[in-house]
C-alpha cells in the first residue's frame, strides 16, 4: 500500500490530507479529511518524485535509490572509524546481509519508512563523527520523523560527537524546532500536539494483537520470541525452506550479528549496543511484531548501530567475521531470489 506518494502530492498542493484514497485502510478521517498517520519525512523525501513523475510511479524505484544512498553514507561513516576494507565489508553486510536487502526491494509504505530512517541515520552518524553537530542533529531528527523509535538513538550520536556544551545546543536546536513543527502537524490533523494518529486508525484496537492497547509490557516476550525463536521450516523440495511472513529470528536472517557477543569490552561497541536496545524498546512494547516481513523488520531502526558495534571483531578476528558475513549475504540473496520467483511473499 502506498501512503507517502499521495501525501507527497498533497504537500505539493499545500494540503496535509489526501483525497480519493478510500481503499487505504490505515487512514484516519477527521472533519471529513483523510490523514496519513505515519510521520511525514518519507513523504517529504518523495515530493520531487511526485512533482516530476506523479503518484503513479512505483514506490520501489525511490526505495532502491534511497537504500543505495544509505549504504554509501554508511560506508563514509565507517571509513572514519576503520580501514577501507572493513568499511566495505560492513557496508555490504548492511546492504546485502540483513533484512534491509529485502526491505529495499518492496515499495510498501511501512518498508519505505524504514529505508528513509536508515538513510537519514547513516547521514547523521557521518556528520556526528565529522563533529558537525547542527547537521548531525538535523538528519537525526529527519530519521526520527521517518520512524519515531529512532529518536532514541541520540546517545550514540552524542558519543560520536564528543560535544562541548555549545555543541549540545547546536545538536538539539534543529531537533527541538522540527519536533515542535511535528507537534503542530499533529495538532492540525487531530487536535492534539501529542496524538500521532496510530490509536485512531479505524478498528486498530480491535485487532487481537492489541488486546492490551498499542503498547504494553505484556508484549515484550512476544517480540523477544520473534527476534530469537522464529524458525523456518525445511521441506524436501525446492526451495527446500518455507519462511513465514510473520517473521524469522534475527540471528538466522543475519548470523553475523552473533559476533556481538565478542565486542562488549569495546567502548564504542558497548555504546552502540546499549543505544540499540534503547531504540528497540518501543518495538518490544508494541503489540505487533511487524508482519508481514522477512525477519524482524523493526530491527532496522537499530541495524546501523549494531553493525557499527561489529568493527572491533572485524578488526581482531577477520576470518570468523568474514565467514559469518558471507553466510549472512548468501541467506539474504537466496530469500530475495525466492521472493522474485514467487516462493516467498512478505
Amino acid at each position: 500500500m502506498h501512503y507517502f506518494l499521495p501525501l507527497a502530492n498533497s504537500f505539493l498542493h499545500s494540503k496535509l490530507y489526501i483525497e480519493g484514497y478510500d481503499n487505504l485502510n490505515e487512514l484516519v478521517v477527521n472533519q471529513s479529511r483523510s490523514y496519513v498517520v505515519y510521520p511525514p519525512m518519507p513523504a517529504v523525501l518523495l515530493v520531487p518524485f511526485a512533482l516530476f513523475f506523479g503518484v503513479e510511479i512505483s514506490q520501489v524505484y525511490p526505495t532502491i535509490i534511497f537504500a543505495s544512498l544509505a549504504g554509501a553514507f554508511f560506508f563514509l561513516f565507517l571509513l572514519k572509524l576503520t580501514k577501507a576494507k572493513n568499511a566495505v565489508i560492513l557496508s555490504a553486510l548492511l546492504l546485502f546481509g540483513t533484512n534491509f536487502f529485502m526491505t529495499s526491494l518492496i515499495g510498501r509504505s511501512w518498508y519505505f519508512a524504514h529505508i528513509c530512517a536508515v538513510l537519514f541515520l547513516a547521514i547523521a552518524l557521518y556528520f556526528a563523527e565529522s563533529k558537525k553537530p547542527v547537521l548531525a542533529g538535523l538528519f537525526y531528527v529527519f530519521a526520527g520523523l521517518s520512524r519515531l523509535p529512532v529518536l532514541l538513538a541520540f546517545p550514540a550520536l552524542l558519543f560520536l560527537l564528543k560535544p562541548k556544551i555549545k555543541d549540545i545546543y547546536k545538536f538539539f536546536t534543529p531537533v527541538v524546532v522540527l519536533l515542535i513543527l511535528y507537534a503542530e502537524y499533529n495538532f492540525i490533523r487531530f487536535g492534539s500536539f501529542t496524538q500521532t494518529g496510530y490509536s485512531l486508525i479505524p478498528g486498530v484496537l480491535d485487532e487481537p494483537w492489541f488486546k492490551e492497547g498499542i503498547f504494553s509490557v505484556s508484549y515484550i516476550l512476544r517480540n523477544l520470541e520473534a527476534i530469537f525463536l522464529y524458525f523456518p521450516k525445511f521441506i524436501n523440495q525446492f526451495p527446500f525452506v518455507s519462511i513465514s511472513p510473520i517473521g524469522l529470528a534475527l540471528w538466522i536472517v543475519t548470523p553475523a550479528l552473533l559476533l556481538l557477543v565478542f565486542v562488549w569490552k569495546n567502548r564504542l561497541s558497548r555504546v552502540m549496543i546499549l543505544t540499540s536496545l534503547l531504540v528497540l524498546l518501543p518495538s518490544l512494547l508494541h503489540g505487533s511484531v511487524g508482519f508481514s516481513q522477512f525477519g524482524y523488520r523493526f530491527s532496522l531502526d537499530a541495524i546501523l548501530l549494531l553493525i557499527t558495534a561489529l568493527i572491533p571483531i572485524v578488526e581482531t578476528k577477520p576470518r570468523l567475521a568474514y565467514v559469518l558475513i558471507a553466510i549472512s549475504v548468501l541467506i539474504n540473496f537466496y530469500v530475495v531470489i525466492l521472493y522474485h520467483l514467487g516462493y516467498f511473499q512478505p
